[in-house]
């Protein structure tokens, strides 16, 4: 089991016939898959991804027919926090020099 990259599972998946057996994230070529089965996989996939969101689960048999899961999980948005300190738009003050940073610390903060 191990989370990968969208590329690295189409990779896993390469050309072989997959079904979405269940109609929702998870695709397989293991051909009959029982609704147990499914579900275990599923659960075992969204437990080890914690607080993440899955996005896509493979279930793949190899050449001994012993079971490989992948997942993709959702990439975590970046973004940069802008405020108005002073009249600037700024995300950091790291590069502001001594006079500005001193005109941070002595304004008043209104609630």
């Amino acid at each position: 089991m191990a989370e990968v990259k969208l590329d690295e599972l189409k990779a896993i998946i390469g050309n072989k016939k997959v079904t979405s057996p269940f109609d929702d994230i998870l695709v397989t070529d293991i051909v009959g898959m029982s609704a147990k089965e499914h579900d275990a996989y599923v659960n075992m996939v969204m437990e080890r991804a914690g607080d993440k969101k899955v996005l896509g689960i493979a279930a793949m048999l190899d050449k001994e027919d012993h079971v490989t899961i992948s997942w993709v999980c959702a990439e975590p948005h970046k973004f940069e926090r802008i405020r108005r300190i002073t009249g600037y738009l700024t995300g950091t003050v790291d590069r502001w020099g001594d006079a500005k940073r001193a005109e941070l610390d002595d304004r008043v903060k209104h609630a």
